[in-house]
């Protein structure tokens, strides 16, 4: 696809289907490169962070899928854990609910 756009810089329809006959690439697959071409990669800090991640050590660089995972999974910063403030002002008793009982046991009486 590459090739396609630097060959064919004035756009002439001639030189595109032939470059995409030659290369075995539908013209649609060629527009569909152009307007995704500059576009940033969706992925790239993941990918940033992954290279960082095997740059901190230079003598080792077994990591696999699995060590990689555990690094990434250290080097997140959580910023949705909810802590609880205790601080805050506990709020009244609005109802006013008495859950105290007159009988003890009362179940136990009617066997």
């Amino acid at each position: 696809m590459k090739f396609i756009a630097i060959k064919t810089d004035d756009g002439t329809k001639g030189k595109l289907a032939f470059y995409c006959r030659m290369l075995h690439v539908r013209r649609l697959g060629f527009y569909k490169y152009l307007s995704v071409k500059d576009r940033p990669w969706k992925y790239q800090a993941l990918a940033d962070t992954m290279l960082e991640i095997h740059a901190e050590d230079v003598c080792n660089d077994t990591y696999g899928r699995v060590r990689m995972f555990q690094a990434l999974t250290l080097k997140r910063n959580p910023k949705g854990v909810t802590k609880a403030d205790r601080e805050a002002r506990k709020s009244d008793d609005l109802l006013k609910r008495n859950f105290t009982s007159e009988n003890i046991n009362f179940y136990d009486e009617a066997v």
